[in-house]
């Protein structure tokens, strides 16, 4: 039986080709990491490439869910008054207070966010403010005005909405993606702690001391991993630094050797990245190209070393020790780029009277 045949190669191959599978069918692209792994005093140095999926994600609620349900009501209040028949002026009232109450929520909301563009939110808070003046409600009497005068507003109002809404959906699928050739993480939880899954498949470079360890062959180096994250710093304009820690199985295999495998830890991993707010700013804009890109630097170790016969006859004299090796990393997101949950519009055109709020 050849190394590449055995039943542990062929289960990591397994599993290696359903992430790929799965990774086929989502919705966003995504890039898998480049990694660059030092020298062992077995084997050395590889080139992988490196298969995260971020499987679930804890942390605080990232305030969509409420300002959604606000934005909902506002657009269901507003249906009511603009299709037939005629509704009283409290029915009218009541639509204007549902859209400042919505506004105020998002204000509330975008101030913990530190969103850019809180001054959009005043500005229509104000609008709302002064339609609510009886002087122009109720001084005009023409329904027919006012719910003119109501579109207007409304149309300005939902655009606001919508684009924070978008917007912050945007900040928290990238703060749960970051790194992640596949996240399962929701926009509704802002990722402060994660679990994950990693699979890695290394190859040797072609030198001498790889050709001296597997008799002139090419080596495989495959590693499957779960691992936890902390994202260190809650701002989203600073949180620009990941910790994780790491540990699995690991196999070798070369035509030149039986396969060697066993227990791997990763005792540290830091990734690198771009804040995260900045993947709300236009794609046109540096910031947001910026935001596609993870360094990770981290280090790996094999706690029992290399048996004395562990690779090619005549490679080494006697067991190798463990020692810890460090492994560096590149990844590319296009999510960042890419990846957008559009929003209907309150009131379509020309209006629909059984048009209904959805979900970001």
């Amino acid at each position: 039986m050849t190394p590449f045949s055995s039943p542990k190669i062929h289960r990591l191959g397994l599993m290696l080709a359903l992430c790929l599978v799965h990774e086929a069918s989502a919705p966003a692209p995504a890039l898998a990491w480049f990694g660059w792994l030092d020298e062992w005093s077995g084997p050395g140095k590889f080139w992988g490439l490196l298969y995260e999926m971020r499987l679930v994600c804890f942390g605080p609620d990232s305030g969509i869910v409420e300002v959604v349900a606000a934005y909902q009501r506002a657009q269901q209040s507003t249906q009511l008054v603009l299709t037939p028949p005629e509704k009283p002026d409290n029915v009218l009232r009541d639509a204007v207070t549902d859209w400042q109450a919505a506004f105020t929520v998002l204000h509330v909301a975008q101030i913990r966010w530190n969103a850019p563009k809180v001054d959009e939110t005043t500005r229509v808070l104000g609008a709302i403010q002064k339609f609510l003046n009886p002087e122009i409600t109720n001084a005009q009497g023409e329904k027919q005005t006012i719910n003119a005068l109501l579109k207007i507003l409304v149309t300005d109002a939902d655009k606001v909405m919508r684009l924070a809404i978008e917007s912050r959906a945007g900040q928290m699928v990238t703060i749960g993606a970051t790194g992640m050739f596949w996240s399962a993480c929701s926009d509704e939880k802002e990722r402060r702690i994660s679990i994950e899954f990693n699979v890695n498949d290394w190859h040797s470079f072609d030198n001498e001391n790889n050709a001296k360890f597997s008799g002139g062959t090419s080596i495989r180096f495959v590693t499957v991993m779960p691992s936890v994250t902390w994202r260190m710093f809650a701002n989203q304009k600073a949180d620009i630094v990941d910790i994780g820690v790491a540990a699995g199985y690991y196999a070798f295999s070369s035509k030149g050797f039986n396969t060697v495998g066993g227990f791997i830890v990763e005792p540290l991993r830091i990734d690198l990245h771009a804040p995260s707010s900045w993947a709300s700013y236009p794609r046109t804009d540096a910031k947001r190209l910026a935001s596609m890109f993870t360094f990770r630097a981290g280090l790996m170790t094999i706690p029992g070393g290399f048996a004395s016969n562990a690779f090619a006859r005549g490679s080494h004299v006697g067991p190798i020790k463990a020692e810890i090796v460090p492994t560096v990393g590149f990844f590319v997101n296009l999510n960042s780029l890419l990846a957008k949950k559009p929003l209907a519009p309150t009131i379509p055109k020309p209006l629909d009277p059984g048009a209904g709020a959805s979900r970001p």
